[in-house]
């Protein structure tokens, strides 16, 4: 009997890779033309078009810029209705796709990042001012 197949229940890279693929034909873009505009690798792009990976979130906002379209609108969200915000703040874990919660914990990373430079870059700002 051969081995079951795992099933995937995670389906954003699919639609994530499906939403770039669209809009890019849309648009009447190359994957090579789409991967120079976004500074982004022509043969990883072709990898999330495929829904084999998710790029970063800083190369996501790249994509979605060269391809004149929300993250939101890349993504798949449809729609968004702010009195819904604290309720999805607060079951956010929940509802929110493996997929989806990688480019939130990209973003958490990004923004530790920035705080961490602009700390070093105050303290040496700090510093400098003190020797004149």
């Amino acid at each position: 009997m051969p081995p079951k197949r795992a099933r995937r229940s995670d389906t954003f890279p699919n639609e994530l890779g499906a939403n770039i693929r669209r809009y890019r034909e849309e648009r009447r873009l190359t994957q090579r033309e789409l991967s120079r505009a976004a500074h982004y690798d022509m043969a990883q792009l072709s990898a999330v078009e495929n829904g084999l990976a998710i790029p970063r979130a800083d190369a996501l906002r790249r994509i979605a810029d060269a391809l004149d379209v929300s993250l939101d609108r890349l993504c798949g969200r449809r729609g968004f209705n702010p009195g819904d915000a604290e309720t999805v703040s607060r079951s956010s874990d929940q509802l929110l796709s493996a997929g989806t919660m990688a480019v939130v914990d990209e973003l958490r990373e990004l923004r530790r990042r920035v705080e961490r430079l602009e700390t070093w870059h105050d303290s040496r700002e700090g510093r400098s001012r003190g020797k004149s």
